[in-house]
C-alpha cells in the first residue's frame, strides 16, 4: 500500500491542469479579456510547420472600428512543453494599425500566444491557440 500512494502522486503531478478559459483555437476574430478590444487575426502559412516562418497579421479595433495608435506584443507558448520561441517574435505595425509579427515555431504540437494590447482604452490582452505540424 505504501508503494501505490507515491506512484498515485506521481501521477497526478504528471497530468495537465485544464485551462480556466477555452484557449480559442486558430480563431479569425477574439475578444480581449477584459473586453477593451476586438483583434483579428490571420496566421501564414496554412498549415503552421515548425521551421517555417510564420506570419501573424493582426488588426485592432474598438466598436467595429479600428484603432491606428496601438502596441502589440506577442508571446509563443508550448504549455505542454513550457517553453516559447528563440528568437521572440518581431512586431511591426503599419500606419494604418495593422500589426505584422513574424517568428519561428521550434516544434510541432499545440502553441498558444498571448497578445497583449496597449492602446488608447488602455492594456488588455487575449489567448489563442494554433496546432503546429
Amino acid at each position: 500500500m505504501r508503494l501505490l500512494l507515491p506512484c498515485c502522486g506521481l501521477a497526478v503531478a504528471c497530468t495537465p491542469v485544464p485551462p480556466t478559459a477555452p484557449v480559442p483555437v486558430d480563431p479569425a476574430r477574439v475578444r480581449t479579456t477584459d473586453g477593451l478590444y476586438v483583434v483579428h487575426l490571420e496566421a501564414r502559412p496554412r498549415p503552421l510547420v515548425a521551421g517555417e516562418a510564420t506570419t501573424l497579421t493582426v488588426e485592432i479595433e474598438v466598436d467595429d472600428l479600428p484603432v491606428a495608435d496601438t502596441t502589440l506584443a506577442v508571446e509563443p507558448w508550448m504549455p505542454d512543453h513550457g517553453h516559447g520561441v528563440s528568437p521572440a517574435p518581431t512586431v511591426a505595425a503599419d500606419l494604418d494599425g495593422v500589426h505584422t509579427a513574424t517568428w519561428t515555431y521550434s516544434m510541432p504540437g499545440r502553441w498558444e500566444l498571448t497578445l497583449r494590447v496597449d492602446g488608447p482604452d488602455g492594456q488588455d490582452h487575449a489567448k489563442v491557440g494554433y496546432d503546429v505540424q
